[in-house]
């Protein structure tokens, strides 16, 4: 099979999110977070871009935000999906877990397409960024104080998954074995 660069870009990535999460100490920060979207998903890659500056903002590292699909569908974001127990209908979605250990998964669909819509935020009936700007002030809060271990349950519109025997950790080497 042919490797596109969507392919070896995400591959890339991804193996260095499995290394980083390999060597994380825990509690340093509240969430770990993963934007799985396509390249036409511009309001979601605007989303991530506030993400990632209150991340860096808060002190997260790389383990903390990552973000698959940009340069299109790779091998590597439909594995996560399907580990998720998501379809690749599903993109634009936004995944949470609380720490590397967790064996649940939140997530949010996100809009699809372009920046001048809306994101169907974590409140399924906002129709403007307040939900996410609520989310981000709350892992905001979080890192301030040096928890960790953001309430993902109690997070308005997140839908929550087990992921069964399997960790964060687990899904994302399980993805690298698939996706190599």
């Amino acid at each position: 099979m042919t490797q596109t660069h969507a392919d070896s870009h995400d591959l890339d990535k991804l193996v260095r999110w499995s290394r980083a999460l390999a060597g994380e100490q825990p509690g340093h920060f509240p969430v770990y977070s993963a934007f799985l979207v396509r390249p036409e998903d511009r309001r979601a890659h605007d989303l991530f871009r506030e993400f990632r500056s209150s991340f860096q903002n808060a002190g997260a590292e790389f383990q903390h935000l990552v973000i698959f699909g940009q340069h299109g569908v790779s091998r590597t974001a439909l594995e996560l999906l399907e580990l998720f127990g998501l379809t690749e209908e599903s993109l634009p979605i936004l995944a949470l877990f609380s720490g590397p250990g967790a064996k649940r998964l939140y997530w949010a669909q996100l809009t699809k397409g372009g920046s001048t819509e809306t994101p169907a935020g974590p409140s399924s009936d906002s129709g403007s960024d307040d939900a996410w700007r609520t989310l981000l002030a709350r892992i905001e809060d979080r890192a301030d104080c040096g928890a960790s271990g953001l309430h993902l349950n109690c997070v308005p519109g997140m839908a929550g998954a087990s992921l069964g025997n399997l960790s964060m950790t687990d899904v994302v080497a399980e993805a690298l074995r698939r996706a190599s």
